[in-house]
Order: C-alpha cells, then structure tokens, then sequence
C-alpha cells in the first residue's frame, strides 16, 4: 500500500512534490532581526533532505514584535533581501519557500527560552511592549496601550509594500486586506492560512 504522504498535493496555484512541510522553529540566531549562514544551512538542509515546504520562523514585522531580540525579522529591503538568498536555494532544491511573519505584541521583549524565557528588562535589551490595552499578560509587564492610529500602522506592517518591485514580492491592495483579515489567498506562488499571523510563500 503506498503512502499518500509522498504523493503531490496542489493548493490552488501552489504544488507541493509531497506532504512533507517544515513548520517555522525559532532559532533565536539573528541580530537585527537578519537571517544569515545558520539560518540557511538550517533551512536549506530541509529542502536537500526532500522536504516539499520549508518555513522560517516567525519573523517580525517590526523590530519591537519580536519574541526575544534573537528572532528574525522582516521589516525593511535589507531583511527582504537578505531572505531571498535563502528563498532561492529553498526553491532550487525542490521545496516551496515560506515564511511566517508575526508580531509578540504584550508578550514580546523575552530572553531565550534555555535562559528562562523571562521579559527583559531594558538594561537586559530588552524594550517596552505594545498591546491594545494596557493589561499585562499574566507574569509579564504591561503593555504600552497604542492609539487607533498605531493598531491600524501595526496592521499595515503585516502588508510588505516596501518589497514590492526589486526583491519580486508581489502584493496587491487587495492582497493586503487579505493579510490583514488572516484570509486564505494565494497568488503567484505566495499563501496566507486563516491564523494570527501570515504564512508567505515567497515568490
């Protein structure tokens, strides 16, 4: 009897060799929020080893909404550009780039998990949070409450417009809304699941 876990899968414009997906660890390797040689020996090994999606972590779509500020990020053209090394080798070998981008909100500004995992005090380098109210998250600090103003232009930060163009990103205004609602949608090779944050299958 064969395994359909090695069978190709097609979602909407997107196939897949097989069923095997790597979902997005944490490497807490990065400085700025940049990935570099670890990430890609760690990602890119995924791909040589056969699998037919590769993840990144979840990545800030800000430096402030990172988990701890060891994790990736993707908030400027340097980060768009320095992922697409690794989206290139992913693609080359077989495996559907993704990404997951993410923002910790009231539960960002964290050490590493093998160090406690504890909030960071801003001696420590750690930063103040950001939430859409000021209560805290159990043990953590409070938040700093953000306007309507600044909910929305976190909301926004979800939409990469700044990769548009010469890094082959390919949003529409409409694909932003979609980003913004946590929809499915795909186009020309990217995809988006109905979750807090965005899964990008980049193009």
């Amino acid at each position: 009897m064969s395994s359909r876990l090695f069978s190709p899968l097609v979602l909407r414009s997107v196939e897949f060799h097989n069923r095997i997906f790597v979902s997005p660890m944490c490497q807490y390797s990065s400085e700025n929020g940049m990935p570099n040689d670890w990430h890609f020996v760690h990602l890119g090994s995924r791909a040589v080893g056969g699998a037919s999606m590769v993840c990144v972590e979840a990545s800030g779509v800000t430096p402030e909404g990172r988990i701890t500020p060891w994790d990736a990020g993707i908030w400027s053209d340097a980060h768009a550009m320095a992922w697409g090394r690794v989206a290139r080798f992913l693609r080359d070998h077989g495996a559907v780039p993704a990404i997951q981008i993410a923002h910790a909100g009231r539960k960002a500004s964290c050490d590493k998990p093998w160090k406690g995992g504890k909030p960071l005090a801003m001696n420590e380098g750690g930063w103040q949070t950001l939430g859409p109210s000021n209560v805290a998250f159990g043990h953590y600090p409070p938040p700093r409450e953000m306007t309507r103003d600044q909910i929305r232009g976190t909301v926004d930060d979800y939409c990469p417009g700044w990769a548009e163009g010469k890094h082959s990103y390919d949003y529409s205004p409409k694909q932003c809304r979609q980003v913004k609602d946590a929809k499915i949608t795909m186009n020309l090779g990217w995809a988006m699941p109905a979750t807090g944050s965005a899964l990008i299958l980049h193009n």
